[in-house]
């Protein structure tokens, strides 16, 4: 019972493997989706160890070592072909996994918060997925390798930057100290039906908002 959460993470590394594959033979869509489904087994295989009580300290490094190949090399190599579909070579997108390995580091050592802080990987992991899984029609559209870099550097930065954001991993499945979580989880539902890819950056942008209202309630809490 106890590698039943390390098998789910391992699921999670070899998926962010598969989307590197796919991506360095221009198969963006399966990219893209591997990192999807790699973010699917992220969020389970913590849930799962501590439904069995078999949480380890191998199996949160191990965790954040998947997550570094998943949310931090794969998003790069999907950056870096959707670039080169496009006539661009840019060493820009190594600054997504070299600032992803920063961030993981600095969780690992980091005293457990309610709150992350800085961007978690898997956010920036997911943003790029979901420009993997856009049109091809409307990728060469941002026909601009400025906006393209300035995409990568963002959404690089803010898994670095010291800013605390919002965490997901809900203590109960009630409103009150949930506000938050829940206000943004229904936000994301509604961005994706209507704006389906284009919700990415709505949903970044939805996230940093959530995280700024979650703060401030902590605060008033406290101050109460």
């Amino acid at each position: 019972m106890k590698n039943i959460p390390n098998a789910i993470t391992i699921s999670n590394l070899l998926l962010g493997c598969i989307s590197i594959y796919f991506s360095t033979k221009g198969l963006l869509f399966e990219a893209g989706l591997c990192i999807v489904f790699g973010a699917v087994a992220d969020f389970f295989d913590g849930m799962v160890a501590r439904l069995l009580g078999v949480s380890s300290p191998i199996g949160e490094q191990l965790d954040s070592l998947a997550d570094l190949v998943s949310f931090g090399v794969a998003p790069g190599f999907i950056a870096f072909s959707i670039l080169a579909s496009q006539s661009y070579v840019s060493l820009v997108c190594l600054i997504i996994p070299a600032c992803a390995a920063i961030r993981l580091a600095r969780f690992n050592v980091q005293e457990k918060q309610q709150n992350f802080i800085g961007m978690p990987s898997p956010a920036c992991g997911l943003f790029w997925a979901a420009m993997a899984l856009a049109p091809a029609s409307a990728l060469t559209a941002i026909d601009n390798v400025y906006i393209w870099h300035a995409l990568i550097i963002t959404t690089a930065l803010l898994m670095v930057i010291p800013l605390e954001m919002l965490s997901f991993k809900f203590k109960n499945l009630g409103w009150k100290g949930n506000e938050p979580r829940f206000v943004f989880l229904l936000l994301v539902v509604v961005s994706i039906l209507v704006f389906r890819w284009l919700s990415a950056p709505i949903i970044l942008v939805l996230y940093l908002l959530c995280s700024w209202l979650a703060k401030s309630l902590t605060s008033k809490h406290h101050e109460i």
